[in-house]
């Protein structure tokens, strides 16, 4: 009797020892929080943009067309960068348009379509939009954009010039009349026709002025001021201007002929 004693004594001690360690696992489960989202909202001027979680703008500054960011020192100061770990895409934006890029300080900032993303020091609360067009190269981030602004040293001066919605420069060709494209054949293999119909561009540029015709190949191509627009096969790199004053035929659109 006394043996049987002690084995039920043993089998409840060894019960309440199991019970008691998996009560301790469960008190030390972490919940995951939830992932961050970034989110489109929309202003009865600007239309759809980008916003964080907490409905605060955020924007993309032209100078950093190549994709990495410049914005450094007292620049960071008045344009916060904006990092988050566990970002998602909301409704309306795409997962794939997410990126995270180092910085030249080893800090992070989450990028869309390849533009780094800040706040404003001037918006106070969420729905302010005052960073829109400060120094012509801060504009809301937008999911839409069909054109940018990019800006970089150009033949040794500081240029504002057209650019797609990925950072990829834009040309125009003296020898095409208005609205008529005389690149054809092997131009057009060295000078692709820009063709993104383009309804959604930066605050300073005039998206009225943009238009479409029929290229060489019958395609459809967009132009600016009656210009038909262009890459070049040689920009290997968003950002790039190398077709710049070839054949002195070819040239970037700059801020006087973009801008209202």
């Amino acid at each position: 009797m006394k043996i049987l004693k002690a084995v039920y004594l043993l089998a409840f001690m060894a019960a309440a020892l199991s019970s008691f360690t998996n009560c301790e696992k469960e008190n030390d489960i972490v919940d995951i929080p939830e992932d961050i989202q970034i989110q489109i909202l929309q202003d009865d001027v600007l239309g759809d943009y980008i916003a964080d979680e907490a409905g605060l703008t955020l924007y993309y500054f032209s100078k950093d067309v190549d994709g990495t960011s410049v914005c450094a020192g007292a620049c960071e100061t008045n344009w916060p960068i904006y990092y988050r770990e566990n970002l998602v895409a909301g409704a309306g934006l795409k997962q794939s348009g997410i990126g995270v890029i180092t910085r030249a300080d080893g800090s992070k900032q989450n990028t869309y379509k390849g533009w780094p993303l800040y706040y404003f020091v001037g918006d106070n609360q969420a729905g302010d939009t005052n960073g829109e067009a400060v120094g012509g190269n801060w504009f809301v981030a937008k999911a839409d954009y069909d054109v940018m602004i990019g800006e970089r040293q150009i033949d040794g001066q500081n240029e504002k010039y057209l650019v797609d919605d990925k950072g990829n420069t834009l040309y125009l060709f003296t020898a095409d009349k208005p609205n008529e494209s005389a690149c054809s054949g092997g131009c057009l293999t060295a000078w692709p026709s820009f063709s993104t119909e383009v309804t959604v561009a930066p605050s300073t540029i005039d998206v009225q002025k943009f238009g479409v015709i029929n290229g060489t190949d019958g395609n459809p191509q967009i132009t600016f001021a009656s210009q038909p627009l262009y890459y070049y096969n040689q920009d290997a790199a968003r950002g790039a201007v190398n077709g710049q004053g070839a054949g002195n035929s070819w040239f970037v659109l700059t801020e006087s002929d973009i801008t209202n």
